[in-house]
């Protein structure tokens, strides 16, 4: 609220008591950091705004605003962080967390299929029905 109105100091004020009082809490305290990102974004601190966003790529929790953890395509596509677009730094975070999530979750969905592939082989009602339906 109070970085909507143009109030930085107690808006960066605020942001960090969230994140003190989020303390090593590994489900809620993510999510107060990234509303410390966002302030810092909104509020042109945008340095501390980028050193945070490697962090909270990695972390797997619940945010508050858009109810599910960061990703590169909700970094590219949130309004919220319009002030970093245009920072190199920023543009290139995208760029490789944009890869890297995409070799994890094809490596995800590789192991995927073979556990798939095994568990119809091992059970023959599976098998034909895994054969019906793809082929």
């Amino acid at each position: 609220m109070y970085a909507g109105v143009g109030d930085k100091p107690n808006a960066l004020r605020e942001a960090k008591r969230a994140v003190e009082l989020g303390g090593d809490d590994t489900y809620y305290a993510p999510a107060a950091e990234e509303g410390l990102t966002i302030v810092e974004a909104q509020t042109g601190e945008t340095g501390s705004a980028l050193a945070r966003l490697p962090q909270l790529l990695k972390a797997h929790y619940f945010s508050w605003g858009s109810f599910a953890p960061l990703t590169p395509s909700l970094l590219r596509l949130d309004p919220v962080w319009d002030p970093l677009r245009d920072d190199p730094q920023f543009q290139k975070l995208i760029k490789a967390r944009s890869q890297d999530f995409f070799a994890r979750s094809k490596k995800r969905w590789t192991e995927d299929q073979a556990l798939s592939e095994m568990t119809c082989d091992r059970i023959p009602e599976l098998a034909e029905i895994r054969a019906r339906l793809f082929g």
